[in-house]
């Protein structure tokens, strides 16, 4: 319930729909279009990605995440060292601090984060293939 709120929180204070829109307004539209199509016309609470995924204290091993559509969004939040997110095939370490943004292509892009000390839960919005 904590991290709930803690997301709820975090989503609202850094506005990410409005920066994705302005910096990739074709794949916010097309995100938009695909969140719009949900039954009972209800707005994600991760908008426009249709879904929002906790991972909570946890380090994952290197993957890709094959039925996601098009982009994944990483919002680190917590107080924590270290969990930096590695984009293999790009030779990217991002050290992602609470209310930093990371954008990609989680199907194409083999990715994982490293180890970690404090409290760490990383809020990840994605768009699942139909």
């Amino acid at each position: 319930m904590r991290w709930a709120l803690i997301v709820n929180g975090a989503c609202q204070t850094y506005h990410w729909d409005m920066q994705l829109s302005t910096s990739l307004p074709v794949e916010y539209e097309t995100l938009s279009a695909m969140a719009e199509l949900l039954p009972g016309h209800n707005t994600p609470a991760a908008f426009p990605f249709q879904s929002l995924v906790l991972n909570i204290n946890a380090v994952t091993k290197a993957h890709r995440d094959r039925k996601d559509y098009q982009l994944c969004l990483v919002i680190p939040v917590g107080t924590f060292e270290g969990g930096e997110l590695c984009l293999l095939e790009t030779g990217l370490v991002l050290d992602l601090k609470a209310g930093d943004l990371a954008v990609f292509r989680s199907s194409d892009i083999t990715h994982f984060n490293l180890h970690f000390q404090g409290e760490q839960l990383i809020s990840v919005a994605l768009e699942l293939l139909h």
